[in-house]
Formats: C-alpha cells, structure tokens, sequence
C-alpha cells in the first residue's frame, strides 16, 4: 500500500481508526516529537484544461507535524487546524516507515475503511443523482 493511499484512508475516513492506530504507536514504540505540530500554508495548483497550464487559485492552510518513531521519521500534514490528526499521522507514517511491525495487522483495517469510505461515497453520489433534472427529456408543453 502505498503511501499516498494510506494517508488518503486515514484523512477521509471518521478519524476512529487514525486514533486507535497512533494510540498503538505510542503505547508501543519510542516516540519523539521534532517538530510541530504546526501551521503552514501550501500554494493550491490547479490544471486549467483549456489551455493545458497550471492556475494558482491561492493557498490553504494546513497542519502539519514531524515525529521519530523507533528510529524513522514519521510526517503528517493535513489541510486546516488540525493539529491532532497532524501528530497521529505523523506517528503512524513513522511506525510504517520503522520495522513496520504493524504493517500486516494495518493493511486489512485501512482496506476495511477504503470499503466504508468508498460506501459512504457512493450513498452520496446516489443521493445527488435522485435530485438530478433530465433537462433532454423534459415535457415543454406541461409546462406553459
């Protein structure tokens, strides 16, 4: 799993499984905080398809923290204050990057959670698409 997929579960997700995973790490493991967690800003950059070229519609604010955990340094950075859920990822980032002793009991949780989350999606999805107007097949004449 690669990294980005497993942020991408552990941000969307309730946050439930995020706590439980660093609770873990720090019952378990040497951790040491070096830096944050902290604000920063990140520049947004946006494709503009007309012309193929990238647009900077401006930044947002994020939160961000930086851990050694057994070793191996750990970064977390998530959009907004969240301070919190900075640290967290920043824990689990370093415990997958150390001996990753919790890599194989992780894996099938962080899927069960894509699962969720790619449920909970759907359920959304379905609910904006009962509200959508078929404007090509609208009766003109009922309606003057």
């Amino acid at each position: 799993m690669t990294r980005n997929r497993r942020t991408r579960i552990l941000i969307q997700g309730d946050g439930v499984l995020r706590n439980r995973m660093a609770a873990l790490v720090r019952e378990r493991c040497v951790t040491e905080l070096l830096d944050g967690p902290v604000w920063g800003l990140v520049m947004l950059s946006v494709r503009e398809t007309a012309r193929n070229s990238l647009f900077h519609p401006g930044e947002v604010l994020v939160s961000e923290a930086k851990v050694m955990v057994d070793g191996a340094i750990g970064l977390g950075i998530i959009a907004g204050d969240q301070p919190v859920a900075a640290e967290e990822l920043a824990l689990i980032d370093g415990a997958w990057n150390s001996s990753g002793i919790f890599v194989a009991d992780w894996i099938p949780l962080l899927m069960a959670e894509e699962s969720r989350i790619r449920e909970e999606h759907a359920l959304a999805q379905a609910a904006v698409l009962r509200t959508k107007v078929d404007f090509q097949t609208m009766d003109t004449e009922a309606l003057l």
